[in-house]
């Protein structure tokens, strides 16, 4: 394993490409699917990434990747407000700001 634990929610393609095993076009297609749908919150969603097996997540784990950090992009999710049974966005961690849709 590496020294060097690589975050891949927030890490560049320079920085993906250190993971052994890890190729240009998978690092890109993990970029890629972090722009258009936020940060990896389990190892299973890399799945979502075509051509990503088990195995390949496995791999990225031995070699010292994380899911730790967070990158600049964060999940939102929607749920509902149980007082007033509106629809509530914001974020499911921390203390980010939320609201209630109108």
């Amino acid at each position: 394993m590496p020294e060097k634990h690589i975050n891949i929610n927030a890490a560049q393609l320079n920085e993906l490409l250190q993971i052994r095993g890890l190729g240009q076009d998978a690092a890109q297609h993990i970029i890629d699917f972090r722009k258009n749908h936020g940060d990896f919150k389990k190892w299973e969603e890399l799945k979502d990434i075509p051509g990503f097996s088990e195995t390949i997540i496995e791999n990225l784990k031995a070699e010292g990747a994380t899911l730790n950090g967070g990158g600049t992009e964060k999940r939102r999710e929607s749920k509902q407000d149980v007082r007033s049974g509106k629809e509530y966005v914001g974020q499911t961690k921390g203390r980010g700001k939320g609201r209630i849709k109108e």
